[in-house]
């Protein structure tokens, strides 16, 4: 993967920059029921490789409990295994929870691969934390121009709201199931009892005549 390699004020650099800024909200116009974790994720991908010089990357996502992670997309695909062990191993030193609690890129040494330097950037909206990107480089990952970071944050600032968003649709659009669900028995019970009723009062007249 390559990123942008050239220096912040460069006009060259510049141009690429609002390019991908453009970039950057491009996936939010599809219809929240046609998002789905992944695709939400791949749509940036793309942006992602442009922008910083990563050899391998991934995005977790906090599982229902708000306990565990899910490694949900990986790139390259092959080395998800790899990437687990260096989450697993910055979890373990408490650095995962140092960069869940800050709104920007943090980069720490790599714990399982030498020379390495990782990148750790929150997945997360005003109301809460969604999960976590985590960017494996080499040396020129700490060479990283500041616009690179904070272009960065405003792309998993789109991606955490469009995650967030597809969250809230499938949550309406099971409640609005339910409900449909509770209005078609309602009233199946309703025409039901009419109907009993109707049969009691065609016998009671019969009795009577």
């Amino acid at each position: 993967m390559t990123g942008t390699q050239a220096s912040a004020g460069d006009p060259q650099w510049v141009l690429e920059a609002l390019d991908l800024v453009a970039a950057l909200g491009s996936f939010r116009a599809d219809q929240p029921k046609e998002r789905t974790p992944e695709a939400v994720l791949s749509a940036a991908r793309p942006v992602l490789r442009r922008l910083l010089p990563l050899e391998r990357s991934a995005f977790l996502l906090l599982e229902e409990d708000g306990l565990g992670l899910t490694l949900v997309d990986a790139d390259p695909a092959d080395d998800a295994a790899a990437l687990q062990a260096e989450v697993d191993a910055q979890v373990a030193a408490g650095i995962y929870a140092w960069a869940a609690q800050r709104n920007s890129a943090v980069q720490v040494p790599a714990l399982t691969v030498p020379e390495g330097t990782v990148l750790l950037h929150a997945l997360a909206t005003r109301s809460r934390v969604l999960g976590m990107f985590i960017g494996i480089g080499g040396d020129d990952l700490g060479r990283t121009p500041e616009a690179s970071s904070k272009l960065l944050s405003i792309l998993l600032g789109n991606v955490s709201a469009a995650l967030e968003s597809a969250d809230l649709y499938r949550e309406l659009a099971t409640y609005s199931e339910g409900l449909e669900r509770l209005v078609d028995e309602r009233t199946h019970a309703l025409v039901e009892s009419n109907q009993r009723a109707q049969a009691a009062s065609r016998a009671k007249s019969e009795f009577l005549a």
